[in-house]
C-alpha cells in the first residue's frame, strides 16, 4: 500500500469561490458591517499550508467575483505558540486564487494547530484543528464490472463495485472521505496508426439521493463517510460507481483510490456545503445550516491524512 500526496483532490479554491462570491458594495459604511472574514484551508501532512481570505458575501448584492483579502495577517501556532506568519503569494492583484502559505514549515499528523488572521477593519477570526493518524487500507478491489451499449453520442456508461478494506481506529470517532479518480486516454488514428494524446483525469461523483445518515455524495466528487457501528474493526466496504466514457476516442486507464481520514471539522463542514448543494432546487428540502469552525468568521480549517491505491480497469 502506497501513500501519494500527487493524488490528492484539490478542490479548497473551486469551494472558497462557490461559497464565498461577493461584489464590492455600493455602501462600505452599511455593507462592511455585515460581512465577514471567509477562512478556508484544508491541510495535510508534509505540505505546506495554504490559507484563502477572502470577504463573505452581502445578502443584499448579487453573485459577483469573489473578493479576496490580500493585506491580512496569517499566523500560524502550535501550543499556543507562534510557529510561523504566513506569506502572501502575491504579486498582488495578479493571481488568480491568491493565497497564504507558510515557507519552509509543513504540519504534522496529531498535532493540533491554531490560525490567527488580521485585516484592516474586520475582528480577528480563529480556528482550530490537527490531521488525523491515516488509515491502514489493506486492499482494494473491483467487482461486476459491466459496460453498457453505446448512447447514440457513442457515449457509454461502465459500472462496478469498488471494493475497499481498512482498518478503523478504535475508541474514537472517525470520519472518513473515499475519492475516485479514473484515468481516461484520448487517442486518433493518424495514417492507420493509434496516437495517444495525454491522460485526462474525471473525479467519480454520486447522486445525493443515496445519501444517508452515514454516506454523503461530497459536491467535488466521492463521499464522506462516519464510522457509526464500525468502532476499531476490519471495515469491507462496497461503493456502487458509475461513470461515462467515449470509447471512440478515449481509452480507460487507471482507477486512482484515496481513502482520507479527515477531521471532524472537514467532516461536519462539507457535509452541510454539499447537502445543501443538494437541496439548493428542491422547495421540499429543509434548508441547510453551514457548519464552520472560524471563531469570528466563516470557513473552515480543517487538516486531513491520506492513503491511495491504483487499480486497471479494463474494457
Amino acid at each position: 500500500m502506497k501513500s501519494y500526496a500527487h493524488f490528492r483532490f484539490w478542490i479548497i479554491a473551486g469551494v472558497a469561490a462557490s461559497i464565498i462570491a461577493c461584489e464590492k458594495p455600493l455602501s462600505l459604511e452599511v455593507i462592511d458591517n455585515n460581512r465577514e472574514l471567509v477562512v478556508v484551508s484544508n491541510f495535510m501532512p508534509d505540505q505546506a499550508l495554504h490559507v484563502v481570505v477572502s470577504l463573505s458575501r452581502d445578502i443584499l448584492v448579487g453573485t459577483a467575483a469573489t473578493e479576496f483579502v490580500d493585506d491580512a495577517e496569517v499566523k500560524l501556532y502550535r501550543d499556543g505558540e507562534l510557529v510561523q506568519e504566513l506569506e502572501f503569494s502575491g504579486p498582488k492583484g495578479q493571481v488568480a486564487t491568491p493565497f497564504y502559505t507558510t515557507n519552509g514549515f509543513v504540519p504534522q499528523v496529531g498535532v493540533a494547530y491554531t490560525i490567527t488572521v488580521d485585516a484592516p477593519g474586520y475582528p480577528t477570526v480563529t480556528a482550530k484543528s490537527e490531521i488525523p493518524e491515516p488509515i491502514n487500507l489493506l486492499s482494494t478491489s473491483l467487482s461486476n464490472l459491466t459496460f453498457a451499449a453505446p448512447e447514440h453520442d457513442k457515449t457509454q456508461a461502465f459500472t462496478y463495485d469498488l471494493l475497499l478494506r481498512f482498518e478503523d481506529p478504535s475508541k474514537v470517532q472517525n470520519y472518513y472521505h473515499i475519492n475516485l479518480l479514473q484515468q481516461f486516454v484520448p487517442y486518433e488514428m493518424v495514417e492507420g496508426d493509434t496516437a495517444f494524446r495525454a491522460p485526462v483525469y474525471r473525479a467519480a461523483r454520486f447522486d445525493h439521493r443515496n445519501n444517508s445518515n452515514d454516506q454523503i455524495a461530497h459536491l467535488g466528487g466521492g463521499v464522506l463517510l462516519q464510522d457509526e457501528g464500525w468502532d476499531g474493526t476490519i471495515i469491507d466496504y462496497t461503493l456502487p460507481v458509475r461513470q461515462l466514457h467515449n470509447p471512440a476516442k478515449e481509452k480507460l486507464g487507471k482507477l486512482f483510490v484515496e481513502l482520507r481520514a479527515v477531521s471532524e471539522e472537514y467532516y461536519r463542514y462539507f457535509s452541510a456545503l454539499s447537502r445543501q448543494q443538494a437541496s439548493e432546487n428542491s422547495p421540499f428540502v429543509d434548508p441547510v445550516i453551514l457548519y464552520d469552525n472560524i471563531d469570528g468568521g466563516q470557513g473552515v480549517f480543517a487538516g486531513f491524512s491520506t492513503s491511495s491505491d491504483s487499480l486497471i480497469v479494463r474494457h
